[in-house]
C-alpha cells in the first residue's frame, strides 16, 4: 500500500515522495495507516484525496497523523521555537497582537504559523521544510487565494462586498509584515522589526499566511496547525469524513462517516456557518448549492435624489439573502420599509421607492449583467477548464456574482408586489 501511494503521489507531485519519507521518517513506515487514501487531481478544487481499492465502511479509521508529524506545524510550536530563536521577534509579535488584534492573541497563532512557515520554505533545514516545499508545489494545481491577488485581479469581484473584504485583509496584513519582516533599512521601519533582525519577503510572507488562513485547523483541544497530507481533502457540505485529536496518542484521526466506495473522493465540512463571501474570503472558493447563499447589506438613502452614501447610524439597511424563499424575503422588505418610513418619515409608498432606487443603484455598481455573467459561466463550464489559475478564479467570481445579483433582482421583485399591495389598499 506503501507504495502504491507513493507512486500516486508522485505522478501528481514530485515532492510528494519527499514529504512521505519526511512523514515516515518522523514516525514510522505505517505512519498513515494500514489504508491511506490516494492523492488524485480533481476538475474543481485542484488535489484531493480519494478512497483507496475496496473503500471504506462507516466509522474506519481513513488515516491518521501522529503528533510526530503535525506538532512541528502547530502554533505553539512556532511560537516556543520563535521565542527560544530570537526573543526580539517573539516581543515584537506580541507587540503587534497587542496594537492590531487588540491584545486578544487573535493574530499571535497565525501569524506566528506563518512566520514558521516562511522560514522553513527558505531553509533547508528547517525541520518541516519538506512540508512547506510540498505546500509551496501544490499551489500551482489549486486555485488562487485572494489574500495573494493583485489589484487587476480583484477586479473580476466588480462591486462584491468580498472585493472589500479581500483588500481589508490584505491592508492589515500588509502592516502585519511591514511591522515584522521589512528590512530594517525601510523607511518607516518600526523598532519591533530592528530587535526581530528576521527578514522574510512579503510575496512568501504572504503566500504563507494564505495557507494557514486557509487550510490550518483547530478545535477545543487541537491548537492551530498545519496538518501534512490531511489538507488535501476538500470541503463538501455533505462531507463523507470526520476528524478528530486523540487525547491519548495525541494523533490527528481522520475516520468515514459513511461507507465510502473505492475511487470516491474524501471530503471534509470546512464550515456550515459560512456564507459565500465568507468562503471566499477565508478559503479561496465559493460553495455552489450553499444553504447560506450569499448575504448583502444595502443602504437606504434619505430620498431617491441622494446620491452620495455616507455610511453611519443615520441610514438604514436593508439585509438581502440569496437563498431564503418568497416568504421570507417578503419579512425582510417589510423590516426595512418600517425601519426607513419610521427614521425617515416617509410614508410607505415613499419608502417602497427609496429602497427600489437603492436596490437599482446596487445594480448598477457592477460593471456586468446577470444575463451576461450567466453566459459567461455557461460558457467556462462547456470548455475543459482546469482548476488552478486565472481561469479557475473567474469561475469562482462569476458564481458569486450571479449570487449576489440574482438576491437584487428578487430584491427588486419583492419592492413591486408589495407596491401592488399597497397600491390595492
Amino acid at each position: 500500500m506503501r507504495n502504491v501511494l507513493r507512486c500516486a503521489a508522485q505522478s501528481l507531485l514530485p515532492d510528494a515522495a519527499g514529504l512521505l519519507e519526511w512523514i515516515e521518517k518522523r514516525a514510522g513506515p505505517n505512519a498513515l495507516g494500514q489504508k491511506p487514501p490516494l492523492p488524485f487531481q480533481t476538475r474543481v478544487h485542484g488535489l484531493g484525496l480519494k478512497a483507496p481499492d475496496r473503500g471504506y465502511s462507516a466509522g474506519d479509521v481513513v488515516f491518521s497523523l501522529p503528533l510526530e508529524v503535525w506538532g512541528p506545524a502547530s502554533a505553539p510550536f512556532a511560537l516556543e521555537d520563535s521565542q527560544a530563536l530570537n526573543s526580539g521577534f517573539f516581543q515584537a509579535l506580541c507587540d503587534v497582537d497587542r496594537d492590531l488584534g487588540g491584545g486578544r492573541q487573535k493574530l499571535l497563532g497565525p501569524v506566528a504559523l506563518a512566520a514558521h512557515l516562511s522560514m522553513a520554505l527558505m531553509d533547508r533545514d528547517n525541520i518541516i521544510h519538506p512540508f512547506a516545499r510540498f505546500l509551496k508545489e501544490i499551489d500551482m494545481q489549486s486555485t488562487t487565494h485572494p489574500l495573494l491577488l493583485n489589484a487587476q485581479e480583484l477586479q473580476y469581484l466588480q462591486a462584491s462586498p468580498a472585493r472589500g473584504a479581500v483588500r481589508k485583509r490584505q491592508e492589515v496584513y500588509g502592516r502585519i509584515h511591514h511591522r515584522l519582516f521589512a528590512s530594517p533599512s525601510s523607511p518607516g521601519t518600526a523598532s519591533e522589526t530592528k530587535r526581530s533582525s528576521i527578514h522574510i519577503p512579503k510575496t512568501i510572507f504572504f503566500w504563507a499566511l494564505s495557507r494557514v488562513l486557509s487550510r490550518a485547523v483547530s478545535g477545543p483541544r487541537q491548537p492551530l496547525s498545519l496538518l501534512p497530507f490531511f489538507d488535501l481533502m476538500n470541503h463538501r457540505r455533505q462531507s463523507n469524513c470526520l476528524y478528530g485529536l486523540d487525547e491519548k496518542t495525541g494523533s490527528v484521526v481522520v475516520r468515514s462517516s459513511r461507507a465510502i466506495r473505492s475511487g470516491e473522493e474524501l471530503s471534509l465540512c470546512y464550515s456550515d456557518r459560512k456564507d459565500n463571501h465568507q468562503m471566499l474570503v477565508t478559503y479561496g472558493f465559493v460553495e455552489e448549492g450553499n444553504p447560506s447563499g450569499v448575504t448583502l447589506r444595502v443602504d437606504l438613502p434619505r430620498d431617491q435624489t441622494e446620491q452620495e452614501l455616507r455610511y453611519g447610524d443615520q441610514y438604514d439597511e436593508m439585509v438581502l439573502q440569496s437563498n431564503i424563499s418568497m416568504e421570507q424575503e417578503a419579512v425582510l422588505l417589510e423590516e426595512a420599509v418600517n425601519e426607513t418610513c419610521e427614521r425617515s418619515r416617509l410614508s410607505t409608498g415613499q419608502a417602497l421607492d427609496v429602497i427600489s432606487h437603492a436596490l437599482n443603484r446596487g445594480l448598477k455598481l457592477y460593471d456586468t449583467s446577470l444575463e451576461r455573467d450567466l453566459e459567461a459561466l455557461q460558457s467556462l463550464e462547456e470548455e475543459e477548464w482546469e482548476a488552478k489559475g486565472r481561469q479557475a478564479w473567474q469561475r469562482t467570481c462569476l458564481t458569486l456574482l450571479v449570487e449576489e445579483k440574482t438576491a437584487l433582482r428578487r430584491g427588486l421583485k419583492a419592492v413591486q408586489k408589495r407596491k401592488e399591495k399597497h397600491l390595492d389598499r
